[in-house]
């Protein structure tokens, strides 16, 4: 490697961290647990946009079944794991406050 290629990269990764620690922060989160709960708030309309459409398709579905067992039982389906899904989503902040009580 030539000496100024060399000496380039010793000089950048000598100046980066000074020239990163003037940058703000653009995640507004100092830790991995406020990073997720700010994904989630963000992402929450588009979650509740997503369990509508499949709310409404699960009905859909139950209505276009016609008393046809295996089609009632897809629409059940559907409709039980977005349920479960959003369960999930909103429960989320309650099961990281809890794992993030446990690890300390």
């Amino acid at each position: 490697m030539s000496k100024k290629i060399l000496s380039f990269i010793i000089s950048f990764a000598l100046w980066l961290p000074i020239a990163v620690s003037a940058l703000d922060n653009p995640i507004h989160s100092q830790y991995f647990d406020q990073l997720i709960l700010n994904l989630l708030k963000a992402l929450n309309p588009l979650i509740s946009a997503f369990a509508i459409f499949f709310i409404v398709l699960a009905g859909y579905q139950f209505v276009t079944g016609q008393g046809q067992p295996e089609k009632i039982k897809q629409a059940q389906q559907t409709f039980l794991w977005t349920v479960v899904g959003l369960a999930i989503i909103f429960g989320a902040e309650i099961i990281i406050n809890i794992i993030g009580d446990l690890l300390g």
